[in-house]
């Protein structure tokens, strides 16, 4: 039995392979409890005005076109939901001193700390010579780290912006969740995907088959990894024809992200126009409705 298959309504070539499908998908049939629950939103998302999406215009032209041809409904795209901050600032490093905490979240290490570890790190680089011994985890492991400097253990939530808009930064080993995406690339970061769940192994093939700044370690839970992340971390950071290609296309799609919010008089950047038009639109329904 072939294990690729074609979804209607993306172009042939768009080949999907079961592993990317959740395990709630591959079990579905139905009448599960997660079709059950999906189906309602899936209709009532179909059936909205519209759609507002955290996404750049010229990030994902394509995905977008192949969105509204489907859904046949508006798809606003006012993203990237980023502070400003980080997407106004033209160096690649953000002072700590600067920015309090935006995530919401308890972060494990200050942001103070992990700044200072990251500015001992050189730009984008790693030692390829270093060797992995067993004895390193688990006993002691945070000790030697600390001490060497060589890495840097965080228990809980790490400010996550901060560290990739930094310039030691060379890789992100994400999830692929889309949030995660578009705060690796606003800084032109290139990723290591290791999809878990939802749509993250959809990003991650985007990401890697039509945006080109990206490398699959695995998918899911379920996969062992072993000299792998060795391999995709050299191929991601390395100046091998591969690793510079991703570097390039994560600057690139950079840039865009920063065009898109720009407002210098006259001009607009694309996200600032469509939210813009998306509120035009919501005030011309309301009106139209008022008189109805």
């Amino acid at each position: 039995m072939d294990s690729d298959f074609n979804v209607p309504g993306f172009p042939e070539r768009c080949r999907f392979h079961v592993t990317k499908l959740h395990h709630f998908f591959r079990m579905a049939h139905g009448t599960d409890p997660w079709s059950r629950f999906m189906q309602p939103q899936i209709s009532m998302s179909l059936g909205s005005y519209g759609m507002l999406c955290n996404t750049v215009e010229e990030v994902g032209p394509q995905a977008l076109e192949w969105l509204r041809k489907y859904t046949k409904i508006p798809v606003w795209t006012v993203g990237p939901l980023l502070p400003p901050a980080f997407l106004k600032k033209l160096s690649s490093s953000v002072q700590s001193s600067n920015h309090k905490q935006h995530s919401g979240k308890l972060h494990g290490i200050s942001l103070e700390m992990c700044v200072e570890w990251l500015d001992l790190q050189p730009p984008t680089g790693f030692d390829f010579r270093g060797e992995f011994r067993a004895e390193w985890l688990p006993e002691g492991f945070e000790e030697r780290v600390k001490k060497s400097k060589q890495g840097l253990l965080v228990r809980n939530w790490a400010p996550q912006l901060e560290i990739l808009s930094h310039k030691s930064t060379g890789a992100f080993l994400s999830h692929c969740g889309w949030n995660s995406v578009m705060k690796s690339l606003s800084q032109g970061v290139p990723l290591i995907g290791w999809a878990m769940a939802g749509e993250q192994a959809f990003n991650s093939k985007m990401l890697v088959e039509e945006m080109g700044v990206s490398v699959e370690l695995t998918r899911g839970l379920q996969n062992i990894v072993g000299k792998e992340v060795k391999e995709v971390i050299i191929l991601a950071m390395s100046k091998t024809q591969k690793g510079e290609e991703m570097k390039q296309n994560a600057a690139k799609i950079r840039k865009q992200i920063r065009a898109s919010v720009m407002e210098e008089g006259e001009a607009k950047g694309s996200s600032i126009k469509v939210l813009d038009d998306f509120v035009r639109s919501i005030v011309s329904r309301r009106q139209e409705q008022s008189v109805c």
